[in-house]
């Protein structure tokens, strides 16, 4: 519904990063504050895995990240990809996976930490043989060769 004071164009200029941990410790907080100290970042999140989603075999779904504790997160003001590299680092060494509807960074890299192994492999074959074309090619994919993020 649109309000009458302030249209809303549907572009959100803010970019955002986020890794999966595998513990919730002092290091993490750490990272978190590292990050967050840099010029670039907004707001940090800690988001907490587990429970069932835990219980379901990585191979089961296009979710292969079933062990980490931690989501971890921080919105970045939009200065271009070296300063969203630089802002997200400390976080970024930790992450042993992401979830990549919940990132900005498109990159191959980003796209193959979300869906690793046999769930990457799996999904890129399913994509080859579902979208020959490949017309499907924005945003986080594995078959993208996107080599910078906007």
């Amino acid at each position: 519904m649109p309000a009458p004071n302030s249209p809303h164009a549907g572009q959100q200029r803010i970019k955002m990063r986020d890794v999966l941990v595998d513990h919730a410790d002092e290091q993490l907080g750490d990272a978190m504050a590292q990050s967050l100290a840099h010029r670039a970042s907004l707001v940090g999140e800690l988001r907490a895995l587990g429970g069932a989603v835990s219980r379901v075999p990585a191979h089961a779904t296009a979710w292969g990240a079933r062990h980490q504790e931690v989501l971890a997160a921080t919105w970045i003001h939009p200065l271009g990809i070296a300063e969203q590299d630089q802002s997200f680092a400390a976080l970024q060494v930790l992450g042993t996976g992401a979830y990549g509807a919940y990132s900005s960074d498109v990159r191959r890299s980003a796209a193959e930490l979300a869906w690793p192994g046999q769930t990457g492999t799996r999904l890129r074959a399913l994509s080859e043989r579902t979208d020959p074309q490949h017309l499907f090619d924005g945003g986080l994919n594995l078959r993208s060769q996107n080599s910078s993020a906007t």
